[in-house]
């Protein structure tokens, strides 16, 4: 799913990958150029959860079983403390 998300996010048509200066850090991404850098702009992992890119998303094939969490209702207790 990391991959999927990375992929996403830097896409490897809009950015280029250089080795980090200091050993040990992950390699730097940087946008190919400015047209690049104003698509990537825009590529957030907001923007990606609330487009629900269709047909089905790549996070729907991914984890098909995901549900929202249950809400809880204000000033419940939860764990050793409700006990």
């Amino acid at each position: 799913m990391n991959e999927l998300r990375e992929n996403w996010l830097n896409p490897p048509d809009l950015v280029m990958r250089v080795p980090e200066v200091v050993p040990g850090y992950p390699d730097r991404i940087l946008p190919r150029d400015d047209a690049a850098a104003a698509v990537l702009a825009k590529r957030t992992l907001t923007n990606l959860y609330n487009a629900r890119p269709a047909p089905p998303g790549w996070r729907t094939r991914t984890r098909p079983s995901m549900k929202p969490l249950p809400r809880r209702t204000a000033g419940a207790r939860t764990g050793a403390a409700a006990r």
